[in-house]
C-alpha cells in the first residue's frame, strides 16, 4: 500500500494530497505533526520535509512536485498536464517562481516578527509582485493558462491560500479581482474541501485512513461569466 505522510496545514502537503486524490490513487494518509515525527521517518533522514510518499514498490518520493507528477502520470482525467510543450515549459516556469521567491516572501509575511529586518507590510509588498503577475494571467483566462485548470493552478493555490490566512479581508479588497475569483473558486471546490478535512494525527496502532473512500473523480463544471 502506498503511504503519504502529510501535515494538514502545510501547503506542500496540500498540493500533494490534491494531486493524489484528484488522480484517484489508492493510498493511506498519515496525518502527522512535523514536530513529532514517526520514528521510521526520523530515522531515515536527518532533516525530514513533508510530504513524503512511500510507494508500494519501495520507492520514496520526498518532493511535493515529484509526487504531483507521479500521480498525474498515473491518471489525469481533466488534463492538468495535457498541454503543448511550450505551454508546459511556461507552466513549469511560473511554478518555479512560486516555489522560490513567492514562497520565501509568503513565509516572511506569515511569520513576521518585530525582530526581523523587514516588516510584515514590506513582505506583503514583495508578495504582491507575484500576485500582480497572477492577475495578468487571469485577465486572459479563467485559470492561469487557459479556461481549464493546469498543474500550475493546484501547485500555486496552496501558497496563495497560506498568504490569505494572515489578513483575508485585505486580500478580498485588494486590487486583484481576478486572483480573488480564482482563489475563491479553488477554496470552495469539492477537491480542496476534501483535502482539508480534519483528520486525527496518525500514530502506531491507528486505524488506517485509506483513499479513495467514497470519493469519486472531482470534475466540476466551470460556469462562464
Amino acid at each position: 500500500m502506498t503511504v503519504l505522510y502529510s501535515q494538514r496545514e502545510c501547503p506542500y502537503s496540500m498540493r500533494a494530497r490534491m494531486a493524489l486524490m484528484y488522480a484517484g490513487m489508492s493510498f493511506e494518509l498519515r496525518n502527522i505533526d512535523s514536530k513529532n515525527l514517526p520514528s521510521e521517518l526520523a530515522a531515515q533522514r536527518k532533516k525530514v520535509k513533508l510530504p513524503v510518499l512511500e510507494l508500494a514498490d519501495g520507492r520514496v518520493l520526498t518532493d511535493s512536485l515529484e509526487i504531483m507528477h507521479w500521480a498525474l502520470l498515473q491518471s489525469d482525467p481533466d488534463g492538468w498536464i495535457d498541454y503543448e510543450i511550450d505551454d508546459l515549459e511556461e507552466i513549469q516556469g511560473l511554478v518555479t517562481i512560486n516555489d522560490n521567491s513567492f514562497v520565501h516572501d509568503v513565509m516572511g509575511y506569515v511569520f513576521a516578527t518585530e525582530n526581523q529586518d523587514k516588516s510584515q507590510k514590506e513582505y506583503r509588498k514583495d508578495c504582491e509582485l507575484f500576485l500582480a503577475g497572477l492577475e495578468q494571467h487571469l485577465t486572459k483566462a479563467r485559470f492561469l493558462f487557459a479556461d481549464r485548470v493546469s498543474m500550475a493552478d493546484f501547485a500555486i493555490f496552496p501558497f496563495v491560500y497560506l498568504f490569505t490566512q494572515v489578513r483575508m479581508e485585505w486580500f478580498r479588497e485588494a486590487l486583484y479581482p481576478h486572483v480573488w475569483q480564482w482563489f475563491d473558486y479553488h477554496q470552495n471546490s469539492r477537491l480542496f474541501k476534501l483535502v482539508m478535512e480534519e483528520k486525527p494525527l496518525w500514530c502506531h496502532g491507528s486505524n488506517p485512513l485509506i483513499y479513495p473512500q467514497a470519493f469519486i473523480q472531482v470534475k466540476e463544471t466551470v460556469v462562464s461569466e
